[in-house]
């Protein structure tokens, strides 16, 4: 009954369970899903009873119609804008679009004027939607906001404390191997002698 499922798509995105603490004005509501993968998942040791919160990875949809697609994960462009979250939170005055446009450049290894101005209002709505940044009443320059810090920071030392090193070593034949690759191999072996002794049994 029914077609097949189908495949998944190739990028890696945030996983669901990374939720975010939406407690955004009522002009960024998320709007009705039709299907139960676009639906933002509600997060049980987030939130409070009726408290929403938005996937990072996920898209969002305000009240205008506006849709504001979700941050990947282990995408470079998405690293960079985490990655200048935590320096501009060190920024007392905040920093604005071309603050981001030359850090992002730089950690992307891009010649910034190469990066449009478009691209970063572009990027600076993604960030504002998910309230990880605010922007500063009567003015054009944006702060980091406390969730914003705290998601960098986690998020950032996943991708390049675990990621990287778990995935060399994984990767790396040493004669003398890490505890990581260590139980990888005891975990494929535990797994072939389950199979062969299930084979045997039929």
């Amino acid at each position: 009954m029914g077609g097949a499922l189908p495949k998944p798509r190739p990028e890696i995105y945030f996983h669901k369970s990374w939720q975010v603490d939406s407690r955004l004005p009522a002009a960024l509501s998320v709007r009705k899903f039709s299907s139960p993968e676009d639906r933002p998942a509600i997060s049980p040791t987030l939130s409070s009873p009726g408290r929403r919160h938005t996937a990072l990875g996920g898209p969002v949809t305000t009240a205008a119609g506006t849709r504001v697609p979700g941050l990947r994960f282990a995408d470079q462009r998405s690293h960079a804008l985490l990655s200048a979250l935590l320096v501009f939170r060190l920024h007392p005055n905040g920093f604005t679009n071309k603050d981001l446009r030359t850090l992002t450049g730089e950690l992307r290894g891009l010649d910034p004027d190469t990066v449009s101005t478009g691209q970063m209002t572009y990027d600076l709505r993604r960030l504002k939607t998910r309230n990880l940044i605010v922007r500063i009443e009567g003015s054009h320059r944006y702060q980091v906001t406390d969730l914003g810090l705290d998601t960098a920071k986690f998020l950032t030392c996943v991708h390049d404390r675990v990621l990287r090193t778990g995935l060399a070593e994984l990767a790396t034949p040493t004669t003398t191997p890490g505890r990581l690759r260590a139980i990888a191999t005891a975990y494929r072996t535990a797994v072939d002698i389950l199979t062969a002794t299930a084979q045997l049994a039929a």
